[in-house]
C-alpha cells in the first residue's frame, strides 16, 4: 500500500499541480452513471450499456451491476443485456449498493412504421432562456429506427411546471414566472427527451468550498448576457489551492474524472483573484457545478453548486 501511495504521489508530482498529496479519506460522493449511443431498438434486439463508476476518492473502479427496467414487459435485462420484448417505452437504471445511476429511456419498436425517437426543435434566434411574460412556438418531429421521418400529426404537449410555463396543443410555449421547467412532446406514445426552460432571472450565484484538505474559497456568479451566452464569473475573494495544472470547470460530477472527461473546460486558474469566462452554446442550467480541478491529476480541490 506505501509503495503504491509512493508511486501515486511521484506520477502527480511529475506532471503537474504541485502540492498535490494522496488522501485516504473519502472527498466525494460515489457516482454511478450509465451511457448509451443507442436509445430504440426492435423487438427483439439487444445491446450493452455502459458503465462508469467513481468511488468516494475520485477513482474510477469495475463494480458488479444489478439492473432495473420500469417495464419488463418493454425491455428487460437478459445476461446484462438490455432486450427489447414489446413496443413502447422503460427506462432502465444501474445499481451497485444502494447506489442509483441516471436513468435512460429505451423506446422499443417493431417495424420501420413506428415510433422510434421524438424531437423538439427550437426557432432560430431562441434559446431556453426566456423573459416573463414571452413566448416561443417549438415544433416535434418524429423518427423511425432508421432515424427517416416519419409524417404525424398528433402531438401530446406538456410542461412539467405550468406555473414557470405553460405549453398549448399547439406548441406555442407561455413563460409566467421565474423558475424553471422541463418541456416534453409526445407522439403515438413515445415522449421526447425534455427539454429544459429557464425563466426569468438569468442568474446563478454559489459559494466555493475545499475538498480532501484543499483550500477554495470565494464565490461566483453565472449569468446569461444579452447574447444568450453564459458569463462565469469568480469574485475578488477568490483563493485556492494553485499550482502548475490548476483548471475551472463546469461539471454535473464534483469527481475528478467524470469532470475532466464529461466537463467544460473554462481555463487555467494562475492566480487567485476575479477572473470572466464566456462560453457560447450553454445554457444557465446545463451545469450544476463550478470545479476547481487539478487536471493532470484528475484531483477535485474544490467546489460550488451555485443556485
Amino acid at each position: 500500500m506505501r509503495f503504491r501511495n509512493f508511486l501515486l504521489i511521484s506520477l502527480i508530482f511529475l506532471s503537474g499541480c504541485i502540492g498535490v498529496d494522496y488522501f485516504d479519506d473519502p472527498i466525494v460522493d460515489p457516482i454511478l452513471s450509465i451511457s448509451s449511443t443507442k436509445t430504440s431498438i426492435l423487438i427483439g434486439e439487444s445491446f450493452e450499456i455502459e458503465t462508469t463508476f467513481t468511488n468516494e476518492y475520485g477513482v474510477v473502479e469495475s463494480v458488479p451491476i444489478t439492473w432495473q427496467s420500469s417495464n419488463v414487459a418493454i425491455a428487460a435485462i437478459v445476461e446484462d443485456k438490455i432486450l427489447g420484448v414489446s413496443s413502447g417505452q422503460a427506462t432502465i437504471f444501474a445499481n451497485y449498493k444502494e447506489i442509483l445511476s441516471n436513468g435512460i429511456e429505451i423506446t422499443v419498436v417493431g417495424n420501420l412504421n413506428e415510433v422510434a425517437t421524438v424531437e423538439i426543435t427550437l426557432p432560430d434566434n431562441f434559446n431556453t432562456q426566456l423573459n416573463e411574460g414571452q413566448t416561443v412556438q417549438l415544433t416535434a418531429s418524429s423518427f423511425n429506427i432508421e432515424g427517416t421521418k416519419l409524417e404525424r400529426e398528433e402531438i401530446a404537449w406538456m410542461s412539467s411546471n405550468d406555473n414557470i410555463a405553460s405549453i398549448n396543443d399547439t406548441g406555442l410555449l407561455q413563460a409566467i414566472s421565474i423558475g424553471t421547467t422541463n418541456i416534453t412532446a409526445s407522439i403515438d406514445g413515445v415522449t421526447s427527451a425534455p427539454l429544459g426552460f429557464s425563466i426569468g432571472a438569468q442568474v446563478r450565484t454559489g459559494t466555493f468550498q475545499g475538498v480532501g484538505g484543499y483550500k477554495v474559497s470565494g464565490s461566483v456568479l453565472l449569468e446569461v448576457n444579452g447574447d444568450g451566452d453564459l458569463k462565469v464569473v469568480l469574485s475578488e475573494d477568490f483563493e485556492a489551492d494553485i499550482a502548475l495544472g490548476t483548471f475551472i470547470y463546469l461539471s454535473n460530477s464534483t469527481s475528478g474524472i467524470p469532470t475532466r472527461s464529461g466537463g467544460l473546460e473554462l481555463g487555467e486558474i494562475t492566480s487567485n483573484g476575479g477572473v470572466a469566462y464566456t462560453v457560447s452554446d450553454v445554457g444557465l442550467n446545463d451545469y450544476q457545478y463550478v470545479v476547481v480541478l487539478c487536471k493532470p491529476a484528475s484531483l477535485t480541490f474544490g467546489f460550488s453548486e451555485p443556485k
